[in-house]
């Protein structure tokens, strides 16, 4: 490969570093909007759903099923959107869970996955990125230093 193509690839890797920056911080921000307004209570595991894909050799996925009681009174039950092969959870354990006061059946267990997940991937492929580009900036360099 030519220095000048480690130097387009370096450019083009941190064109993604940027592209990853900014989709991370709109997703957070998304994030942190959405659950502003949102209250919290205290739930409890009363199900661990398994999802199983139709394709592949996995085993599947356990998701939460939590209820919790707003002050209305009402038991609201939901399934979280966040599972896992080895669930973190316990039928009975209790979590608390943020939701949203004039619908409370949008709820979500409060955790550090639930809020930071997506946004936290994105920052992670931002880093890899940024690391991509330099590295190839920098050997492009190289290249042509030694080229010349």
């Amino acid at each position: 490969m030519s220095s000048t193509a480690f130097v387009v690839v370096g450019l083009v890797t941190g064109l993604t570093f940027a592209g990853f920056l900014v989709v991370a911080a709109i997703a957070y921000k998304a994030r942190r909007r959405k659950f502003a307004g949102y209250l919290l209570a205290e739930g409890k595991i009363v199900d661990l759903d398994l999802h199983v894909l139709a394709m592949g050799d996995s085993p599947g996925s356990y998701y939460p099923v939590v209820e919790f009681k707003p002050p209305s009174g009402e038991t609201i039950r939901f399934e979280s959107n966040f599972g896992s092969r080895l669930s973190r959870y316990k039928v009975g354990q209790a979590v608390m869970v943020l939701y949203d006061p004039d619908d409370p059946r949008q709820a979500e267990i409060d955790s550090t996955m639930s809020q930071r997940l997506m946004p936290g991937m994105l920052l992670l492929f931002s880093v890899l990125s940024i690391c991509m580009c330099i590295l190839f900036l920098v050997f492009g360099l190289v290249v042509t230093n030694a080229a010349g």
